[in-house]
């Protein structure tokens, strides 16, 4: 079962004033930190701020700020509250169902029971569990590099950009001294050309000139 945006954005939105509860954070901190639309978290905002688990300031020095203990928040209320529906399949719908297999499927009741036990594990985990981990930083494989569940230092993203920008320039080096030594063998009449290694395909009798 694959979460919706909206969820996936609240969860994110939960752990991050989890981290920080010191001090009010702002709609535009967040989505620049995660790569999110402004106007898809000031609406995750607006109902957390109506639920009463975020507190929510306007003006200057305004922004978020986790009201209740991250022990009182339970995720698997979270869930329920921003999700649609758990239809697992169309029969799940009782006004637009037309399966043939409805009055005698067994399919139905094993995911309903799927659905159960997914929302079982959830009912028993609270922010404070999603924040007992050690370690804020998740790494993954998209352009922004890293995503910090902590608000990071200014040296700490000037350090991971320096590290991302060198090995950049590593790969560039590599790529160009490889082309230089194909260039080097091709252009040696009656030589044949040796790739580098790993890039080695030998063609009986061809000889490069």
């Amino acid at each position: 079962m694959k979460l919706t945006a909206y969820t996936d954005y609240t969860l994110r939105v939960l752990m991050y004033l989890g981290r920080n509860r010191e001090r009010f954070i702002t709609i535009q901190d967040i989505a620049i930190l995660h790569g999110i639309s402004k106007n898809h978290l000031m609406k995750v905002a607006h109902q957390l701020g109506l639920s009463g688990v975020v507190e929510t300031v306007r003006g200057r020095h305004g922004g978020l700020k986790l009201r209740l203990d991250p022990a009182e928040v339970n995720i698997g209320e979270v869930i329920r509250s921003t999700e649609a529906d758990f239809f697992m399949a169309e029969c799940f719908d009782h006004e637009t169902n037309t399966c043939v297999y409805t009055a005698s499927c067994v399919l139905k009741g094993v995911l309903n029971d799927a659905t159960a036990a997914y929302l079982a594990v959830l009912d028993r985990i609270t922010l404070k569990d999603l924040l007992s981990k050690k370690g804020q930083v998740c790494s993954h494989s998209s352009k922004a590099g890293f995503v910090y569940l902590h608000a990071p230092t200014h040296k700490k993203v000037q350090k991971e950009a320096n590290q991302q920008q060198a090995r950049k320039q590593i790969g560039i080096q590599k790529s160009a001294q490889i082309g230089t030594q194909i260039s080097t063998q091709i252009s040696k009449p009656g030589i044949r050309a040796k790739a580098p290694k790993g890039m080695q395909k030998k063609l009986p009798g061809a000889t490069l000139r």
